[in-house]
């Protein structure tokens, strides 16, 4: 079982993401987009695409290989998981319109993991919820 992790930034990392896919024995890769598109991901067990300082809206060829590739996952039934930038991807993909806020959100906010998520092996590990830091 392995998950790809995009990053569109090269310092980028999982974080506790990663420690929390190392307790559950799930190997990972990054995927740096900086150095092409995004490669094949039918064989992954996941996908994890993280944030970055671009907008989904930007008019670059990764950006809309992505998508795609989104797309096909989530069709397929691959578990995603969007951080930042990635969750904007993931929404573009499902159809959703994808805007710039007018109000900054800097600060830290608890995040509530669904039922759905608390029985995924992905996020074991985790509380059922966690404070975890914003900047849009």
């Amino acid at each position: 079982m392995r998950v790809l992790a995009f990053r569109h930034v090269p310092h980028e990392h999982l974080g506790r993401i990663a420690t929390a896919l190392e307790a559950a024995a799930i190997e990972y890769e990054y995927v740096d987009l900086a150095a092409g598109g995004p490669p094949p991901a039918e064989e992954a067990a996941g996908l994890i695409f993280m944030g970055g300082p671009i907008s989904v809206n930007d008019d670059l060829d990764y950006i809309r290989a992505e998508i795609d590739v989104l797309r096909r996952a989530i069709e397929r039934g691959t578990p995603v998981l969007g951080v930042c930038l990635g969750a904007q991807l993931i929404a573009k993909a499902l159809g959703a319109r994808v805007f710039r806020n007018p109000v900054k959100e800097i600060g830290w906010a608890p995040v509530t993991l669904t039922e759905a998520a608390r029985s995924d092996r992905l996020f074991h590990g985790l509380n059922g919820c966690e404070d975890v830091f914003h900047w849009h």
